[in-house]
Parts: C-alpha cells; sequence; structure tokens
C-alpha cells in the first residue's frame, strides 16, 4: 500500500506541469461547492479558485484523495459486516 502510493504520489509530482496547463481555466465540478445558487458570479469565481487550488498542489491532492480511499474503514477487516449490520438495523438509510 505505501509504495503503490508512493509511487504514485511521484507520478503526480512529474505529471505536475502538464496537469496544470490541462486545468487551467476550467471550473471542475468537484471544486464547485453545493449551494441553492450555483450559477451566480460569487460561486463561478469560488469554483476556478478551487481548481485553481487543485491544478497548483495537483500531487497533494492525489495522494490526499488515495490516503483517504486506502484508510477507509470498509477495508478494514474487522469491518466486514458493517454494511450488512447497518442493512438489518432500523435506521433509514
Amino acid at each position: 500500500g505505501g509504495a503503490a502510493l508512493a509511487l504514485i504520489g511521484c507520478l503526480a509530482w512529474c505529471c505536475q506541469v502538464p496537469a496544470r496547463w490541462y486545468l487551467a481555466g476550467k471550473a471542475l465540478d468537484f471544486c464547485s461547492p453545493d449551494v441553492r445558487e450555483p450559477d451566480s458570479e460569487y460561486f463561478k469565481a469560488y469554483a476556478r479558485r478551487n481548481t485553481e487550488r487543485v491544478a497548483w498542489s495537483f500531487p497533494r491532492v492525489v495522494t490526499s484523495c488515495l490516503r483517504g480511499l486506502r484508510d477507509m474503514p470498509i477495508w478494514r477487516e474487522d469491518f466486514d459486516g458493517g454494511y450488512q449490520r447497518l442493512a438489518e438495523a432500523r435506521v433509514p438509510v
């Protein structure tokens, strides 16, 4: 897990300049806030600034997302029946 994460981080570091060029001027959906009026100028500018931040720190964004996926509880061995117990519970999902 750690070696693969380091390798992907290294690849992301090597590809950060092309990624910045690709992301320049784009408004990505995952960088947009979930608000009532997403078409307002304020939130369009906010989404553009978030995209610029992602482009600027591309290697950190990639490795942080992958660390989050790696450390999710569904991958832990003691979480084997967690969703099964949740589905059987009376909690509305």
